[in-house]
């Protein structure tokens, strides 16, 4: 049996025999070594969503999202969504819809003669199914789109579902409490 002072003088020195004691450093010499094939891409994104209730059960949606890349270098906006929606309140917990979005992509990749500009055009029908809880709202969203993409032949179509939470949070302090999403 080795004891704690041999091991450690034994990562010290590189040997690969003391086990998951050297997976740590192993790792920090891969990540270093091949950090040129990694490309950074944080972006932030700063989503605006409006819904208003009409009468007769209907509903109407807005989302304004713009989407930020390359913070450490100044940023620029690199995605622009505009979603707009028509709903109906089927139930209490229930909701139906029936959107549109538009989608500018910008500085993006490209071979010329393309431009780094290109646009997306999307239809999507929705469900959103809401469960008020004691403390907190369970939130479901079910949706299909169909997308035309701008040097992309033919109809896309991609099924999206969405789960969340929304809790009651007091602000300001004894004050009436509005509530905070949080989305899985």
């Amino acid at each position: 049996m080795r004891s704690s002072q041999s091991t450690s003088a034994q990562v010290g020195t590189g040997n690969r025999n003391c086990g998951a004691l050297m997976e740590p450093a192993g790792w920090g010499e891969a990540f270093a070594q091949s950090t040129s094939t990694f490309s950074q891409d944080f972006r932030l994104w700063s989503p605006v969503f409006l819904t208003v209730k009409l009468p007769s059960s209907f509903l109407v949606y807005l989302e304004v999202q713009p989407r930020f890349a390359d913070l450490e270098d100044a940023g620029h906006i690199d995605q622009l969504l505009l979603r707009p929606a028509l709903g109906y309140q089927l139930t209490e917990n229930v909701s139906i819809w029936q959107g549109y979005a538009w989608v500018g992509s910008y500085n993006q990749r490209h071979t010329p003669p393309q431009s780094p500009f290109f646009e997306e055009n999307r239809i999507y029908q929705q469900i959103n199914y809401a469960f008020k809880f004691e403390s907190f709202k369970f939130l479901s969203r079910t949706r299909l789109e169909e997308r035309w993409i701008e040097h992309a032949d033919g109809t896309a179509v991609r099924f999206r579902t969405m789960f969340g939470e929304r809790i009651p949070y007091p602000w300001p302090r004894n004050g009436p409490s509005s509530p905070m999403t949080k989305f899985l």
